[in-house]
């Protein structure tokens, strides 16, 4: 059986995710624990895909035959450990998962940046800023950010009549194929080690001002 794990408010990684699922025939289980807000960051840039459907996730599930559970992060882990039969488990969302879950289960994520060469937030504009492979790496998690043992690693293609956000959406794209696949994928089995980096936060303003001439600079030295 295949968990999605998620929020407990409409996404768009998890429909996406879901409804790819169901469409090649898995039913996976949802299970959502509550959306906690925080700080809110306006980026001068966007580049996550947003526009979600307007559904709640349980009736989404509902509507697509699906098992939905809801439950409070402090008994996420119990739950898990009730269900009987899990392969493993997707993480529809980035945040880390408790020691207890990662030592039990097989968790996988999908990051949007070449393992471990930038690990963290705001990864693909992080990327090009310091002139590193643009890619996605799925990995096994553990407990640190962005750690683990990967499964798998793509570089992004880029082209000289990319503009950034179609280089972003076809990384978004690559990460939903990727953490699927990654279901029966042949591990690379290798240890994310360190990267030369700090964990990255949110690309501040004043540099963000720089992106997109840096993004031209990058497709002149990249671009296939």
């Amino acid at each position: 059986m295949v968990v999605v794990l998620t929020f407990n408010r409409p996404h768009r990684k998890t429909q996406d995710l879901i409804l790819h699922l169901v469409a090649r025939g898995d039913r996976p289980l949802v299970i959502a624990r509550e959306f906690v807000e925080r700080k809110n960051f306006i980026p001068l840039i966007s580049h996550r895909p947003s526009k979600v459907i307007q559904i709640e996730p349980e009736t989404m599930c509902k509507n697509l035959g699906l098992e939905y559970i809801e439950v409070h992060s402090s008994e996420l882990a119990d739950e898990l450990m009730n269900q009987n039969g899990i392969d493993c488990i997707l993480l529809a969302t980035g945040n880390i998962v408790e020691s207890k879950i990662v030592h039990n289960f097989r968790v996988i994520n999908a990051h949007p940046a070449w393992l471990p060469d930038v690990k963290g937030l705001d990864a693909l504009k992080w990327a090009i800023y310091y002139d590193e492979i643009i890619g996605v790496t799925t990995h096994v998690v553990n407990e640190a950010v962005d750690s683990g043992i990967i499964i798998e690693r793509k570089k992004v293609p880029v082209y000289m009549n990319d503009t950034f956000h179609m280089v972003a959406y076809r990384q978004y794209e690559m990460e939903i194929e990727m953490l699927i696949d990654a279901i029966s994928a042949q591990p690379e089995n290798l240890i994310i080690g360190n990267s030369k980096y700090e964990v990255f936060r949110r690309m501040p303003h004043r540099l963000e001002n720089e992106l997109i001439q840096r993004f031209n600079l990058y497709k002149t030295k990249h671009a296939v």
